[in-house]
């Protein structure tokens, strides 16, 4: 990730705090290994026991070869298989880029401005309304998933 998709994942987090706190969602990201972890397992046992995947979706995270060649096709897999946990994968529209024809573009993707189009969250004028977005979206994903 670059370091302005670094600080949108930061405000997402404080965003996605009150679903937190209500204990409606736990966080995990590859932020939180430490040394000596095994990442590579690590990162597949927690897209193994997630039940929503964020994908957070900019140039950056096409352009990293893991994330495109072992994390993406594992939660799509995950997603399709009505035997694992995995209800959604949900892509976040970070920056612009040209996504269309990428594996995941089919899924809905999140936010939506106020005239319902897809808007990138680096391209909103107020950023905690595209956070707020966000949130809502995971939260009626959680509401109708149960």
């Amino acid at each position: 990730y670059s370091h302005k998709d670094t600080e949108i994942m930061n405000q997402l987090a404080v965003h996605l705090a009150p679903l937190k706190r209500l204990e409606k969602i736990e966080t995990w990201s590859d932020k939180v290994i430490q040394a000596g972890d095994e990442w590579d397992e690590s990162i597949k046992n927690n897209l193994r026991n997630s039940d929503i995947i964020l994908f957070l979706v900019s140039a950056d995270f096409i352009a990293s070869s893991y994330i495109w060649e072992k994390e993406i096709p594992l939660a799509m897999e995950l997603r399709n298989d009505s035997s694992e946990r995995v209800k959604r994968v949900i892509p976040i529209y970070l920056r612009p880029f040209d996504f269309n024809g990428l594996n995941f573009s089919e899924l809905e993707m999140v936010p939506k401005n106020a005239t319902g189009h897809l808007t990138a969250i680096s391209q909103w004028e107020n950023k905690d309304e595209a956070f707020m977005e966000v949130a809502k979206s995971i939260r009626e994903v959680i509401e109708n998933t149960k």
